[in-house]
């Protein structure tokens, strides 16, 4: 089992070398922040109005001691749908993820084995060491960092950063780049003890391409470079469907998670560590 499970991300094509080390979140209590509302609406302005999203995801980095290089083919749209294929250099695809309506099918053709009725969280923590819904993994991809949505606190840490607390207890790190307002990092809510850290680090469109997601008390550092992304194009239920071939093994989510060289879910409010 943990041959092919890691097999099927370990063998996809390689990608790029090392990204940059992340950048330093202000801490401590910081001041009182009167504009932090009006700044977050500012920042995720363009990010709040993706409904769709498709995308080929350039993966590099590590889960654990394992490293992490490939190819994705995404596409997500609210509020829960969910289609991830990771792409070979030849032949069938290493595995199709799909959800729709918080269910989940994970089909690995080339083993022949199929997970159904899976939470998605839980199935993309198995994969890749990060415990993302859909509607999360879309956030995270559109520049939102968190689907949390409303502000409820700020505080200032000089006139560059601002620290936001939304209502869901997802934190995001607001910075001014240029005079203007961006979001570079966000700590989505979970519960547990492993925080999820989402980074941004180009602003040159409306949607980034380069993002870091990382997960520090279990090693977990991954690099995403987004490319051929469309936003708000209509996409069929049939994308958030799999045909899964007669004959096909089950498989459950304790096997793949029994793969995982991370063993459990990713989770909580951690995250100090890049």
């Amino acid at each position: 089992m943990r041959r092919w499970a890691w097999g099927l991300v370990l063998t996809l094509p390689l990608w790029w070398g090392c990204a940059p080390a992340l950048v330093r979140l202000p801490a401590g209590p910081g001041a009182v922040a009167p504009g932090y509302a009006s700044a977050w609406t500012r920042a995720t302005a363009a990010c709040r109005g993706v409904r769709v999203l498709t995308a080929a995801i350039g993966v590099s980095g590590h889960v654990g001691p394992q490293r992490v290089h490939g190819r994705l083919l995404a596409g997500l749209a609210r509020p829960d749908g969910l289609r991830l294929e990771a792409v070979a250099p030849f032949g069938q695809p290493a595995f199709v993820l799909v959800a729709r309506g918080g269910r989940a099918t994970l089909l690995l053709p080339r083993d022949g084995r199929v997970l159904r009725e899976a939470d998605p969280a839980a199935v993309l923590e198995a994969l890749a060491g990060v415990s993302l819904s859909p509607a999360g993994l879309l956030a995270a991809l559109s520049g939102c960092g968190t689907a949390g949505a409303t502000p409820v606190t700020g505080r200032a840490y000089g006139d560059d950063w601002i620290r936001v607390g939304l209502e869901d207890g997802s934190v995001a790190y607001l910075r001014r780049v240029q005079g203007v307002w961006r979001l570079v990092a966000a700590l989505p809510a979970a519960g547990g003890g492993r925080q999820l850290r989402v980074d941004y680090a180009d602003f040159d469109a409306a949607t980034p391409a380069d993002i870091r997601l990382s997960v520090a008390a279990a090693d977990v550092a991954l690099h995403l470079q987004l490319s051929q992304i469309d936003l708000n194009v209509p996409l069929a239920a049939r994308a958030f469907q799999v045909d899964v071939p007669a004959g096909t093994q089950p498989l459950t989510l304790r096997e793949l998670r029994e793969a995982s060289p991370l063993g459990g879910p990713v989770s909580g409010h951690d995250g100090s560590r890049p």
